[in-house]
């Protein structure tokens, strides 16, 4: 409809589930660990702010993944694709912070902080990605569905996690104090656009190895 706009952002609280950065140049070992929900916690009332104080109307709408475990192995995965992590994921996930709540509950709660309303979708839960988004802006989804909104075929699947062979590459690609960060990332192009070339020795089931819709 005229005057409705719709923003999509699938960073907008950031692609890391938690960051850990000094907070002193004269102590290491003051150092503050951010995670997701809470730079979710800041970003998103200052949007609805910013947006209202401009006289629009807003609905947020927040997609999460069904399965919460897979989540958390696919931002393992993230983390030594493109941040250089060195650790085992039993090292990394030792390094969360303690939650009272899941990763789910939390983002849920972000709602008590906004103005406007926010709807929580579960991807498992939609006929099509993005029908969500389509019936929240009033665009008739049913009927328009073929022209904007495609499936990928059945034996596609898109963002697919890496190998747990490649997976273990990259980690010690990242180990390595000789290679700039360039090249790291450089080889971390490679080896994802070959991922066909390593050889999944889990036998199907590795935690490590995830398809489908997000990475």
């Amino acid at each position: 409809p005229e005057g409705t706009i719709l923003v999509s952002d699938e960073n907008l609280f950031g692609a890391r589930l938690y960051k850990v950065e000094e907070n002193n140049d004269n102590d290491d070992s003051i150092v503050t660990t951010t995670t997701l929900f809470e730079w979710a916690s800041w970003v998103l009332p200052r949007v609805d702010s910013i947006w209202r104080s401009l006289t629009f109307d807003l609905t947020f709408v927040l997609y999460l993944r069904d399965d919460e475990a897979a989540w958390i192995r696919s931002c393992y995965n993230q983390e030594v694709k493109n941040n250089r992590c060195t650790l085992t994921y039993e090292e990394w996930e030792a390094k969360i912070p303690g939650q009272q709540q899941t990763w789910n509950d939390q983002f849920c709660s972000l709602a008590d902080k906004l103005r406007s309303p926010l709807r929580i979708v579960y991807l498992g839960e939609e006929p099509q990605l993005g029908a969500t988004l389509m019936e929240e802006i009033a665009f008739d989804y049913y009927t328009n569905n073929d022209t904007l909104l495609s499936q990928p075929p059945q034996d596609h699947c898109l963002n697919e996690s890496l190998p747990e062979s490649a997976l273990e590459f990259m980690r010690a690609i990242n180990q390595s104090s000789d290679i700039s960060f360039s090249s790291k990332s450089a080889v971390g192009a490679v080896v994802d656009s070959m991922r066909h070339v390593f050889v999944d020795d889990s036998d199907g089931h590795s935690p490590v190895r995830r398809r489908g819709l997000i990475k």
